[in-house]
């Protein structure tokens, strides 16, 4: 395993931690929804040293998808997570929908659509090389940018 997977298992391991104390503490929404960002941080971490660890690129994919989704609630329970801090504010319910809404979308296309975003993994002497669809990957990096 080389330096940068290190890190990122170590980066993983040190976000989840910091994840579950968050969450051992005051339950209210703005602890749960920092934990939970913090958690998905941590996923993004796991999925791209497994990603690059596993040496099969079948297997690659499911980590793969593992970290695109990852990376896609990120922002999402960063925003909500905005909203709810310092002070926890009534959001009503249209608020975190209109939130939560593109990221269930994305998650569920992942799984609806065999190969949403990823037309392929090639191995190649330097390592992996995810293949990305062109319009899938726009559709993603808008989501991002209205976040």
């Amino acid at each position: 395993m080389d330096f940068r997977n290190i890190l990122l298992v170590i980066v993983s391991v040190i976000s989840l931690i910091l994840s579950f104390s968050i969450v051992r503490g005051k339950k209210n929404k703005a602890n749960i929804s920092f934990a939970l960002f913090i958690a998905f941080i941590s996923l993004w971490a796991f999925g791209l040293a497994f990603f690059r660890i596993t040496p099969d690129a079948n297997a690659s994919l499911i980590f793969v998808k593992i970290y695109y989704i990852a990376a896609a609630a990120i922002p999402a329970f960063f925003l909500y997570f905005s909203f709810v801090f310092p002070v926890e504010k009534n959001l009503g319910r249209i608020k975190p929908f209109l939130i939560f809404l593109p990221l269930v979308v994305i998650a569920a296309l992942f799984f609806i659509k065999y190969n949403f975003l990823v037309k392929n993994i090639l191995i190649r002497e330097w390592g992996k090389d995810v293949i990305l669809q062109p319009f899938d990957y726009f559709l993603y990096s808008i989501y991002f940018l209205l976040f």
